[in-house]
């Protein structure tokens, strides 16, 4: 029998006057849970929840809040722009913010909320190494691993590293490779070089609701339990809304096409 692979919401890229939630992260984050949302991916450049403005009152508050609305904390999306890691302007801020969202990421996780939360994605551009290097050390000394959805992700994954690779369906349909291939690819028997992926979807121009699209959706439910295997900190396939049109209502659509696969669940 397959593992059931749980779903959970990006916060990243949602507009809270579109979806009729109150203005700020937490408002959001009440939005989600009212929605059936289980599990939420914070977004950690949101005003409000940015690593170096939580200091330790305000991670207890926001790890309440979480236990509060019986939401799982599924890990931190940080889409700070590529190009920032290789501008000597803007680098060293860039890894520092990186370094804190890694520390508030161990934070929450260590305040009584999911091991399976214990991740961060971000997204490196080629020719990065020395910068993911020191990210690397950052995530091994803190049990955090990074999700790199930058297209020289996978030179530099090593197999249960604590630099992997994030894996987008629509952004790998739109390229005409096969998400259900790419994941097995990537689940080896020595490790798997997979940290997060993404449900999401395209109609063959832009990004759509899961489930009005390209992918197989039961196909990619099946290829990810597999990949997880046993382990109980794999983490949630993530639900991400970012440039999708009336996103409440894609919400609902993408919540009900994972969990109709008998794979999924929230």
């Amino acid at each position: 029998m397959m593992q059931s692979v749980p779903m959970c919401l990006s916060l990243a890229g949602i507009a809270p006057e579109g979806v009729g939630a109150r203005e700020g992260p937490r408002g959001l984050i009440d939005w989600a849970a009212r929605s059936g949302v289980r599990g939420v991916r914070l977004d950690g450049g949101a005003k409000g929840l940015r690593a170096r403005e939580l200091d330790r009152s305000g991670r207890r508050d926001l790890a309440s809040l979480l236990r509060r609305l019986e939401l799982r904390f599924a890990g931190i999306d940080l889409w700070i722009p590529a190009e920032h890691f290789t501008d000597p302007n803007h680098a060293g801020r860039a890894v520092d913010a990186v370094i804190a969202t890694i520390g508030l990421c161990t934070d929450l996780a260590t305040l009584g909320l999911s091991v399976a939360g214990r991740s961060v994605s971000i997204v490196l551009p080629k020719g990065a190494d020395e910068v993911a290097r020191a990210i690397e050390a950052a995530a091994e000394r803190a049990g955090v691993r990074i999700a790199d959805h930058g297209e020289g992700a996978e030179p530099r994954a090593a197999p249960g590293g604590a630099v992997g690779v994030g894996l987008d369906a629509a952004a790998l349909l739109l390229r005409s490779i096969d998400p259900v291939a790419e994941v097995s690819r990537m689940a080896g028997a020595s490790g798997s070089r997979l940290v997060s992926a993404r449900a999401t979807d395209t109609d063959g121009i832009g990004r759509v609701a899961l489930g009005d699209g390209r992918l197989d959706i039961a196909a990619y439910a099946a290829a990810l339990s597999i990949a997880r295997g046993p382990r109980i900190d794999a983490g949630d396939v993530v639900l991400d809304l970012r440039g999708v049109r009336d996103q409440g209502a894609a919400l609902e659509r993408g919540l009900a096409a994972w969990v109709s696969t008998g794979i999924g669940s929230v």
